[in-house]
């Protein structure tokens, strides 16, 4: 018998003060059997700092062809396209042609998985590098999240700056995101 996904519903407060979004979302976010809890915060803070219309979670995490997160344009297409975790420089090659904008998020290892990042990308040329655009979160946080949370919670995500404060069910989390380019990683 397949084992299947488990559901977590978040109520997320959105505070992005330097992108002044300002949004309530009732996410209903799954967790494929073989994805950790970390990958799953990783990819609801993600989803909070990359907010916009149409952005939506991948249908099946089990797809290798489907991103993470992303939006699509009205006329179809790709316009925003999330990877979550180091992923293949090739992979990022040919989407960040597909895409009009592509994200990577890291949140791993000591560095928060820069250098497995940097490892990968400096054995293939990946088209675009330094438009597309690498989001850092702090892995001791994600990790404190993960732990933290239930199936049901409440979350408050306030980011300014480089600062980001992450709340579950009353329990508040700090760290540090960062933004640069994979050129510049």
């Amino acid at each position: 018998m397949a084992l299947t996904a488990t559901i977590f519903r978040i109520e997320l407060e959105l505070s992005d003060i330097d992108r002044s979004v300002y949004r309530t979302e009732s996410l209903r976010v799954a967790q494929h059997p073989s994805e950790e809890t970390e990958r799953l915060v990783a990819r609801v803070l993600t989803f909070a700092l990359c907010w916009e219309e149409r952005l939506t979670f991948a249908r099946d995490l089990a797809d290798t062809e489907e991103p993470a997160l992303w939006s699509q344009r009205d006329e179809g297409g790709v316009a925003h396209w999330i990877e979550v975790g180091t992923t293949k420089a090739k992979r990022l090659h040919i989407k960040s042609k597909l895409a009009d904008k592509l994200t990577v998020a890291i949140y791993r290892g000591l560095d928060d998985g820069r250098d497995a990042l940097r490892r990968e990308v400096s054995r293939t040329r990946v088209h675009g590098a330094e438009t597309i655009d690498v989001l850092v979160l702090p892995g001791a946080l994600v990790a404190d999240v993960a732990a933290a949370m239930d199936r049901s919670s409440a979350w408050v995500v306030i980011h300014s700056d480089d600062s980001l404060q992450v709340i579950v069910d009353g329990v508040p989390f700090e760290g540090t995101v960062r933004r640069t380019s994979l050129a510049d990683l």
